[in-house]
């Protein structure tokens, strides 16, 4: 059990808003479940009493969904990290250097390298990743992880750093903030991009926002909070979708003081309300299939969340799908996970589609790609 003071004014005092519950699936997700809390000092939510299952780098080594054989990234990611270079453009000069901190498969790297900047290094985790970044771009990417002895590294401090979607993954912020900060020269900018709490009460889903790698949840406001506390200031935002795009300087002067965030907690609540719609409607649209027989397509958090609020009580589950191999063969709530291919040869019976963003694409590849004859439940 993991136990978190909060990640950004340190206070320990909080006030639980939230539990979110992947006991049953553990075999394939880091944790088995934490608390969602809020701090009473300083008002930012994050993850709390969090169950590990596994290690974060662990699981990040089994399941990364980079590490594919066409080394490709998600139209929505590639759209992201183009917003999110139109948003440095004018704060980058060719002649900068940069590290990407989590740099993935270096697809961000990629298109920084198309803009004309060259002085590019990531710093990422997977040896692979980083290997496939200097065969395929000729990037220079160093294996390792904030936290770590990173001697290739040792000394070395950079025009800008970049943590495109890392801070919301991390346990110890302000110990990684701190060593991401070591990186930046005296006059450069910190580059954070994080899913905005300004943008929850418009996402409209199963609390999916309550991910299984998600373990902090910021603000605008709340961000500040936190690098204050480091002498930094924001120079420049932008929000575009559900992200808030943002560039961090030195303080010539001091910092504000540490506000509580009444604006993330208003919004926190909307999206609890929002959620908890959405359950009853979605009870009533699987009541019909209650004594039946059912495939559930996809073996993610949403599907640990439907099992979780009770809404497959009475449902007889014989099998989930899923395209990702590296769930294939295991098995979550006594259920076994198969590979798409594999329901040709099973009875065809009523396939509930278990997931929000790729229910078309799944819609999709059951009835044309597949040409299967099973009756599809949408729950969206």
């Amino acid at each position: 059990m993991i136990k978190r003071a909060c990640p950004v004014c340190t206070g320990e005092k909080t006030e639980k808003v939230f539990h979110r519950d992947f006991g049953g699936m553990e075999s394939i997700v880091p944790f088995s479940g934490y608390d969602v809390v809020q701090c009473t000092r300083c008002g930012a939510f994050y993850a709390d009493s969090i169950g590990e299952t596994m290690p974060l780098m662990h699981y990040y080594e089994l399941m990364s969904k980079y590490e594919t054989a066409a080394f490709s990234v998600s139209r929505e990611a590639l759209a992201e990290y183009a917003f999110a270079i139109g948003f440095l453009r004018t704060h980058l000069a060719p002649e900068h250097s940069i590290i990407d901190i989590g740099c993935g498969n270096g697809a961000m790297l990629h298109m920084l390298q198309e803009q004309g900047v060259h002085h590019l290094t990531g710093l990422e985790p997977s040896e692979k990743n980083c290997r496939g970044i200097m065969e395929r771009w000729g990037i220079r990417a160093v294996a390792g992880a904030l936290g770590e002895d990173i001697p290739p590294l040792a000394g070395e401090t950079f025009d800008v750093v970049l943590m495109e979607g890392v801070l919301e993954h991390l346990i110890d912020v302000q110990g990684n903030v701190r060593e991401a900060l070591s990186y930046l020269k005296k006059d450069g900018a910190l580059y954070l991009n994080v899913p905005d709490l300004a943008a929850f009460p418009n996402c409209h889903d199963l609390y999916q926002q309550f991910s299984v790698e998600h373990v902090n949840f910021f603000s605008l406001p709340s961000m500040q909070n936190l690098m204050g506390a480091f002498g930094m200031i924001c120079t420049a935002y932008e929000r575009n979708g559900y992200g808030v795009f943002t560039l961090w300087r030195h303080a010539s002067e001091g910092v504000p003081a540490l506000t509580f965030d009444h604006a993330g907690t208003a919004d926190m609540r909307t999206y609890l309300a929002g959620a908890e719609q959405l359950a009853v409607q979605m009870k009533a649209r699987l009541a019909p299939y209650r004594g039946c027989a059912v495939y559930v397509w996809a073996a993610g958090t949403h599907t640990a969340m439907l099992y979780q609020l009770g809404l497959l009580d009475g449902v007889h589950v014989t099998a989930i799908i899923d395209s990702n191999a590296n769930y294939q063969g295991q098995t979550i709530y006594d259920v076994p996970i198969i590979a798409p291919q594999e329901l040709r040869a099973r009875e065809p019976l009523p396939i509930i589609i278990s997931s929000q963003l790729a229910q078309d694409a799944i819609y999709t590849q059951i009835t044309e790609r597949m040409g299967l004859t099973n009756k599809v439940v949408r729950l969206y």
